[in-house]
């Protein structure tokens, strides 16, 4: 017995993993689940950890399969995010195995989609986070599939997910003696009836927008295609990278009307103190090109240093002489002719790689994650969602794995973005899955936003997605490019901009109070 239990749970594991972005087989994800719903109920009466261990070994499969190619940036980083990620994924799944007999039967199962959508709603927002593989991500590569998230955001793709394997789960092990008509109907409905609003969406956003002209803005997007490991941080090396994105530049710009160039995370590969900004000398070629191109403004990464008198913020660190701290920054700028600077920095970082997570109870922690290819000082960040604003527009400047939080983006386009705008540096992970799931991922959020994304990678795919989440262009991997856009502007928000947030943590307000009823039954009972 327990062994077709565990072969169930492998089952579930590997058609999770054949159901995953970026291979075309999606719709495996409607039945990857069944398996191991069928596996716990044949762990009924057993022991509670053998239907733990199942279902971590259903998400370990899920994750070794999707996110191998962290290896090739930090082995030990990838073992521990893969390890520690199943591990946090199969609570609110044992969480619905516990409670699920303490629950009215009406109850019951609503519960374990809202459970797991809660456990996605906190991983999305703690600082443990790890947003790859939320389920609604795995139709990234069928956004005609999905044009209502719009109205839900990804975490209803997860919903969707949960609501097609649980009524085919039914279907099939649970409602044998049901009439064929309402044994079916269910899950039927379950999975075409989003399918056919996401058509009716498309169809009646296309003949709105036929009918609108809408102003556009030009942008010149430079993939340098600079070897992350091998040349970018090699002292020496920083003014010939500026000089070639430049040179890139010069041959695709347009000298009749405003322009918005924009260069890759870590574009500018040195770290800038910022109060010398203007006196750096990655700094200077930039300046001398924005003064011959007086209509030209340019987005670039780059890393931010700020000195402090004293540990202003969590992430400062003590440096040089007594009394000295300072703070850095994965950082977006603006700079155009007037010499104005606008900049962002980088809010969600990657856990382990730019910081450590709540180094207040875990800096012991230190040490194993510099071993490991971590950090060796925490990078810092910032509270509120910076929108440039730049040729009376407003552009979001996300940076690197930013992209893949759809309510984090959502404060972007509140805050006034018209566009949105991805810098990153996908080099890291090689010619893997890795850069074409973050390409992927972004057509999401176009959806979500209804804006316009474009994407600048210094290698991985750079490219431009419209607001239905279809690729216009992209690049190849590991080769110089540069892509040319005249980018309509949107302006109006979408229930998801503006009430997203709010919808996902009332699921999780359900949750607790799922977990209530349970309590209060048992106690009751008793």
């Amino acid at each position: 017995m327990n062994k077709k239990i565990f072969s169930l749970f492998t089952l579930s594991g590997i058609l999770l993993w054949l159901g995953w972005c970026p291979l075309p087989t999606a719709a495996l994800l409607f039945i990857a689940f069944i398996p191991m719903l069928y596996a716990l109920e044949l762990c009924k009466g057993k022991k509670n950890s053998i239907a733990w261990a199942g279902i971590y070994l259903t998400l370990l499969i899920w994750n070794i399969g999707t996110t191998w190619w962290v290896w090739n940036a930090s082995a030990g980083g990838a073992a521990a995010a893969i390890v520690l990620n199943a591990l946090l994924q199969s609570f609110p799944i044992l969480l619905f195995y516990v409670l699920q007999n303490k629950l009215p039967q009406r109850l019951k199962w609503f519960a374990l989609p809202i459970f797991f959508i809660s456990f996605e709603k906190i991983h999305l927002t703690w600082e443990f986070t790890w947003p790859w593989l939320t389920l609604g991500n795995g139709f990234a590569s069928f956004p005609q599939w999905v044009q209502w998230y719009e109205f839900t955001g990804h975490l209803g793709g997860s919903a969707w997910i949960w609501l097609c394997n649980i009524s085919l789960y039914l279907a099939i092990f649970q409602n044998q003696n049901k009439p064929f008509f309402s044994r079916w109907i269910q899950p039927f409905a379950a999975v075409s009836m989003p399918l056919l609003f996401s058509f009716i969406i498309q169809y009646t956003n296309q003949k709105n927008e036929a009918a609108i002209k809408r102003e556009t803005k030009s942008f010149v997007l430079v993939q340098p295609n600079i070897d992350p490991y091998n040349e970018k941080f090699n002292e020496g090396t920083e003014i010939n990278q500026v000089n070639k994105i430049l040179s890139l530049a010069e041959k695709n710009m347009d000298s009749t009307q405003p322009t918005i160039l924009v260069a890759p995370e870590t574009a500018l590969p040195a770290g800038i103190w910022w109060q010398h900004f203007e006196n750096d000398e990655q700094i200077i070629p930039l300046r001398n090109f924005l003064h011959q191109h007086k209509n030209v403004s340019i987005v670039i990464g780059s890393t931010i240093l700020e000195e402090y008198d004293a540990p202003k913020t969590v992430s400062a660190s003590a440096f040089g002489k007594a009394g000295k701290y300072v703070d850095m920054f994965n950082t977006a700028l603006l700079l155009d002719s007037t010499k104005t600077v606008q900049k962002y920095y980088k809010s969600k970082l990657v856990p382990g790689v730019e910081r450590m997570p709540y180094p207040g109870f875990f800096k012991f922690l230190k040490p194993l994650l510099i071993n490991m290819g971590g950090v060796s000082d925490n990078t810092g960040t910032q509270e509120e969602r910076t929108v440039f604003n730049t040729n009376n527009f407003g552009l979001a400047p996300l940076i690197c794995y930013e992209s893949v939080y759809g309510s984090f983006v959502s404060k972007f386009v509140k805050n006034g973005a018209n566009i949105l705008l991805i810098i990153t540096n996908d080099g890291w992970w090689g010619n893997t899955p890795g850069h074409v799931q973050h390409f992927e991922y972004a057509r999401l959020r176009a959806i979500e936003t209804r804006r316009y994304v474009l994407q600048c990678s210094n290698t991985g795919i750079s490219g431009v997605i419209d607001n239905e989440g279809n690729i216009l262009q992209q690049t190849d991997y590991w080769k110089e490019a540069v892509v040319k856009i005249k980018a309509p502007l949107f302006y109006d928000k979408t229930f998801f901009v503006k009430f997203g947030d709010e919808l996902e943590w009332t699921v999780v307000a359900l949750a607790v109070v799922f977990i209530l009823i349970a309590t209060l039954k048992s106690f009751l009972k008793k």
